[in-house]
């Protein structure tokens, strides 16, 4: 992450309490309430698939995963390479960073999208988006007037996360028009105080599977802003954690003293919504609870498309097949929820569960899965599991 990335991301802290909308839905939570649940509740199913990258690329860092209708796209955020893989995971090809920077070539990528069969990609150091088709060969390029770190291309706008000209500005949110750089409408303003503190984004710009609205989870905060199908901003949602959140001024304060991930620790708090995704059918949330003794309580919430809590657990158990799994929620495609897990993390993992049991190989189980790459699963590589959340859940409150 270069200084441009690091000196923009520092002004996301003020967002929550700088700006309030008229259409902000306040929503309470009562996470003290939650307990200890099962898998079943809420998903239907589990899948798993291992990313193949063959004898002579690696896989670093998975970050961004995009899922098209016969591809999947795997951004490596430490060595800014983009690999493509067919829907069985098999790699078949990869648009490597060049630090030459011509024309045609990433250095460093920042963000991606997946439109129309093409693949947007934000090169930050060299302020270009760089298009490459579904095979990996280049289309075209175009030359960025500013820095952002997100980007979501609409039919005739495009929304951008980051996007500043200057700091005293301190800009946000831009809804800009396609194929013009002074059309544009800032969505977001706030001070710029907080120029000391450096966030990122893990998700991005999340599209809705049933409208074409897009949402976005504001780092380090308990907020979720919904765009509408033209890039204005149609609403948010800012959720209260009660004992377990933190107040904005108070996270601005400890952070500046370098104090915020001891207090979160020694409070057991939640710092912000490490994960939340717009599904066909629902919203789902994931939110990771700090503790002092290196325990973390993870705490899954799904809501109806209303925003109303459907269900809520923490450390839900794995009773669709048993196997212990060591990720988190890290992305979604459809209805389903996508966790990352190291292959050989994964194989360690089945050994210790498995190991001696007179097990049953179905075709799609886990056990077919770990006997038909076994070998592979040694290699340092990566499995995605896939959980497809039910499309009736039974309310838990």
């Amino acid at each position: 992450m270069n200084k441009y990335t690091t000196i923009v991301l520092l002004l996301i802290f003020a967002i929550s309490c700088q700006n309030k909308y008229s259409h902000t839905k306040q929503i309470p939570l009562k996470l003290d309430t939650s307990e200890k649940e099962k898998f079943s509740d809420i998903f239907s199913e589990i899948n798993y698939l291992l990313l193949d990258m063959g004898d002579s690329e690696i896989l670093a860092r998975p970050y961004h995963i995009l899922f098209g209708a016969d591809r999947i796209i795997v951004e490596d955020r430490d060595l800014s390479n983009i690999h493509i893989f067919d829907l069985a995971g098999k790699r078949l090809s990869s648009i490597k960073s060049d630090y030459s920077g011509g024309p045609g070539t990433i250095k460093q990528s920042e963000y991606l999208q997946l439109m129309d069969d093409k693949v947007l990609i934000y090169d930050i150091p060299l302020s270009k988006t760089v298009v490459f088709d579904l095979e990996g060969n280049f289309l075209e390029e175009k030359k960025e007037p500013f820095f952002f770190d997100a980007f979501y291309h609409l039919k005739e706008n495009r929304l951008l996360f980051n996007g500043i000209k200057d700091l005293k500005q301190g800009k946000v949110f831009i809804n800009q028009k396609k194929n013009s750089s002074d059309d544009t409408t800032l969505l977001y303003r706030f001070p710029n105080d907080y120029y000391w503190m450096s966030v990122g984004t893990k998700d991005g710009f999340m599209a809705d599977p049933s409208s074409d609205n897009v949402y976005f989870n504001i780092p380090y905060s308990y907020e979720i802003v919904e765009f509408d199908r033209k890039g204005d901003i149609y609403q948010s949602f800012e959720f209260d954690l009660g004992s377990k959140g933190l107040p904005h001024d108070k996270r601005f304060r400890l952070a500046e003293n370098r104090e915020l991930n001891r207090h979160l620790a020694e409070n057991r708090m939640i710092n912000d919504i490490h994960s939340f995704f717009p599904m066909r059918n629902h919203f789902f949330m994931y939110l990771y609870q700090h503790d002092p003794n290196g325990k973390p309580t993870h705490h899954f919430l799904v809501f109806d498309r209303g925003m109303n809590l459907l269900y809520q657990c923490i450390d839900p158990k794995n009773d669709l097949d048993g196997m212990t799994l060591g990720g988190v929620p890290w992305t979604y495609h459809d209805d389903k929820v996508y966790i990352i897990v190291n292959s050989t993390t994964f194989y360690n993992q089945y050994i210790q569960k498995f190991s001696g049991q007179n097990v049953e190989i179905k075709p799609g189980n886990v056990h077919e899965f770990f006997q038909k790459n076994q070998e592979k699963l040694k290699d340092d590589q990566t499995v995605l599991v896939s959980l497809e959340l039910k499309e009736n859940i039974k309310s838990s409150n």
